[in-house]
């Protein structure tokens, strides 16, 4: 589970930037846990002085667990380095603090008729970003339109309404970067091991390109990239293998290899089957329509194919699949 605390502040004479994720210090103890902090930090919309930072951490739910009073007191001490304040010179406008399941199996299927799981309670959010609205923005086309379809047809049964969220490879993946990312005093890796794994990862995607590093910056996992990203990483820091192993383990990364070839399987359907069965679909009963359009729109989300880069580098274009066929665009990350 992912374990969150933060403030928006007002008084920031420096409020131009952004941190997606950032990392100053390596593993320390808090509780009966070890833990790594992540930072997030961006201007907020209230005001030109008003800035949100997040601290945040990934642990295995147990006894001994951080608890967020705990957290809270490191993100008091810890923040006004992080952002080169004093706590003096800031006006609290509001705490920020929560807890997000990361669910290793996802999304969870509708168990009853009639109900479907939304949002945070579907389990369609990233194992590695955080829940709430914005974790549910690239599903917005495929849901709507499909639990349109689904009154439209009365598919409201338990096996109809879970095809709306079916498995999906990619974030099962997804999950093994947030073991990776899960400090344990079990493991014997070095203090900076997941701040060393994280400075190579960057260097290796930036080197890929745009391509490669603004998908993963906006959580979108796709198998070409992944491909390219871990295989140089084997290739040129073979050293850092054994490390990974031990922080994560080597049944868990058997279990992410079977996601993994999946997501490329997905991402072979989206890409040669998907152009041959959509022309054929209007000819379909129904109910099976309705079952192979969830089918189509599963593949190409897993794949991460809804996600387009623009030829500009300072904006990306997401389209989104419904049937007006709107495109959504947003600023590029700094």
């Amino acid at each position: 589970m992912c374990l969150a605390v933060g403030t928006c502040c007002r008084g920031f004479k420096e409020n131009s930037t952004s941190d997606v994720i950032f990392s100053s210090a390596s593993t320390k103890e808090a509780g009966q846990s070890l833990v790594q902090y992540f930072w997030e930090a961006f201007p907020a919309g209230s005001g030109p002085i008003d800035r949100t930072t997040y601290m945040f951490t990934y642990v295995d739910p147990q006894p001994g667990s951080p608890q967020l009073e705990e957290l809270l007191e490191d993100y008091w001490d810890l923040m006004p380095k992080y952002q080169d304040v004093s706590l003096d010179d800031l006006e609290i406008l509001r705490i920020i603090y929560g807890i997000f399941p990361t669910y290793r199996d996802r999304p969870l299927p509708a168990a009853y008729d009639r109900i479907l799981q939304f949002r945070d309670a579907s389990g369609i959010q990233s194992p590695v970003s955080f829940g709430g609205f914005g974790s549910l923005t690239r599903h917005l086309g495929r849901l709507t339109t499909g639990i349109y379809e689904a009154f439209e047809g009365n598919f409201l049964d338990s096996k109809s309404l879970s095809i709306l969220n079916p498995y999906m490879p990619n974030l099962s993946s997804s999950w093994l970067f947030q073991r990776a990312m899960s400090a344990k005093k079990q493991s014997n890796v070095p203090p900076d091991f997941m701040n060393e794994l994280f400075v190579n990862s960057f260097i290796y995607l930036q080197k890929l390109g745009d391509p490669v590093l603004r998908p993963f910056l906006r959580d979108v996992i796709q198998f070409g990239p992944l491909v390219k990203t871990l295989g140089l990483i084997m290739i040129t820091r073979p050293q850092i293998l054994p490390s990974i192993f031990k922080q994560v383990g080597i049944p868990v990364i058997l279990d992410w290899s079977g996601h993994f070839i999946m997501l490329g399987c997905y991402t072979f359907l989206s890409t040669f089957l998907d152009p041959a069965i959509r022309p054929l679909i209007r000819s379909f009963p129904v109910k099976m329509r309705y079952e192979y359009k969830r089918r189509l729109a599963a593949w190409q989300y897993v794949a991460g194919l809804d996600y387009k880069l623009s030829s500009s580098k300072t904006h990306e274009t997401a389209k989104r699949s419904n049937p007006s066929k709107e495109t959504l665009s947003t600023n590029s990350l700094p």
